[in-house]
């Protein structure tokens, strides 16, 4: 296709890209062009002008994306359309045109209604003449070609997984990235070509990763204006991580720790600013501070598809440790989210954070405050650290047990496991060789890695 079009809209992304994870029917290439719609709607046409000589000629074209439709045209003459359901639903419109002599141009396209925030891809655009099945720009006999193996020689085995859907997310927490970058760390493709930012970001979308997760803690300074470490991970580095992960047509989760520095269950520290308030004047900073900050990231073109409202809540949030005062922080970043979403008509999930499904009393335990003190929230979320945090069979007991109770959707928001013993950066190692109590299903090496 020769030319695009957009009327009324924000393109935050138009590219050619490639992509391994795309399962495509035709011919089974894995490229296509890929567009990401900003802060606007609008209508993005692709269209090329080719002679054509009398006869009937069958157009097809391949598409697949979200919050947006799509149709086929010659010279006016409209096919169906047809709504996008997701990543890797390829869907197929063909449309068929008849000619009734000789015409020097006719101008086919394909065209796009997309929504706010919506996205897609186009690929194997073809017309072919119905009567002799040959492709209009290629009049050759078609040539049938082997399929292309796409076996690689590697020192590790990953199996595909079978029965993952469009609405499965596989995420990676790139919260580091500015920092690591700052500090002279460079990525590469599997090539050995350094990656710009851009480009790393590209790459991770190219691999099959949908989802950025990044976390946000509110003045991540001495005072001075000295970071802590741990990534820096204020606003700005949000946004910056935010735009780059949107440009490649990824989504964005926002991570609101509602402190300072790390929480997690052994920490849930008040933010400074917050430290000598109520906990209803809290609640209110916290509703105010979640909602500038999206509308802030939304303005800058990220792409924020879910928020999650505190980081491994197990024992308190914002300095808060009893339930009712929770429930409380809890609420005024669900009211702010869904204010945000309302305001700038978005869908964007409310995710809340819990860990160590190994206590599964305490997991559903969890859920019931939260109906009882009626948090409105959308994904239940869990940390999964399999050498602490018990066998898988238990995880998605646990997890099923909470989705089917309380109609939430489930996620796993955080996850790792080793590859080896060895110091590899001159910090204490969290798991290290004969530490008692902590339990390995897999083997510790790059293929147990993979299996996890």
């Amino acid at each position: 296709m020769d030319d695009w079009d957009a009327t009324g809209a924000s393109i935050k992304s138009f590219n050619y890209s490639s992509d391994q994870w795309m399962d495509k029917p035709g011919d089974g290439s894995d490229t296509g062009v890929n567009f990401w719609f900003g802060n606007g709607d609008g209508v993005l046409t692709f269209s090329q002008d080719i002679a054509l000589g009398e006869g009937t000629y069958v157009v097809s074209s391949e598409s697949m994306g979200e919050n947006a439709s799509f149709h086929l045209e010659i010279n006016g003459e409209a096919g169906e359309d047809l709504d996008l359901t997701g990543y890797n639903n390829w869907l197929t419109q063909e449309f068929e045109y008849s000619v009734t002599e000789d015409t020097e141009s006719a101008t086919v396209s394909v065209v796009f209604d997309v929504k706010q925030g919506g996205w897609g891809y186009i690929n194997n655009v073809k017309i072919v003449d119905k009567d002799s099945h040959q492709s209009c720009d290629d009049p050759a006999e078609p040539v049938e070609e082997p399929e292309e193996d796409t076996s690689v020689e590697a020192p590790i085995y990953v199996e595909k997984v079978k029965g993952v859907g469009a609405d499965f997310i596989t995420g990676v927490d790139v919260s580091s990235y500015v920092a690591e970058k700052n500090s002279g760390v460079k990525y590469y493709d599997y090539s050995g070509n350094e990656l710009s930012d851009q480009g790393f970001f590209d790459f991770l979308a190219g691999c099959g990763v949908n989802y950025v997760r990044v976390r946000v803690w509110n003045d991540p300074t001495d005072g001075n204006g000295g970071y802590y470490g741990g990534g820096n991970c204020d606003l700005e580095v949000a946004r910056q991580i935010g735009v780059w992960a949107s440009n490649a047509g990824m989504k964005v989760l926002i991570d609101f720790h509602y402190s300072d520095f790390w929480a997690d269950p052994g920490k849930q520290t008040s933010p400074k600013s917050m430290a000598a308030m109520s906990v209803d004047e809290k609640a209110e900073a916290i509703e105010q501070f979640t909602k500038e900050s999206l509308e802030s990231l939304l303005s800058s073109g990220v792409n924020v598809g879910m928020v999650q409202i505190g980081n491994e809540t197990n024992n308190g949030v914002a300095g808060e440790n009893s339930w009712e005062n929770m429930a409380k922080i809890f609420s005024a970043g669900s009211r702010a989210v869904r204010a945000v979403a309302s305001e700038t008509e978005r869908q964007i999930l409310v995710a809340v954070h819990f860990t160590n499904p190994e206590k599964s009393g305490n997991m559903t335990g969890y859920a019931a405050k939260l109906d009882q003190y009626g948090v409105d929230y959308d994904v239940f979320a869990s940390s999964y650290y399999p050498y602490w945090h018990g066998t898988l069979e238990n995880l998605n007991s646990v997890l099923s047990t909470i989705a089917d109770t309380y109609d939430k959707m489930v996620m796993v928001a955080e996850t790792s496991y080793l590859h080896t013993w060895e110091d590899g950066d001159g910090h204490t190692n969290t798991e290290y060789e004969g530490k008692t109590g902590d339990s390995y299903g897999y083997d510790i090496s790059v293929q147990g890695q993979a299996n996890e």
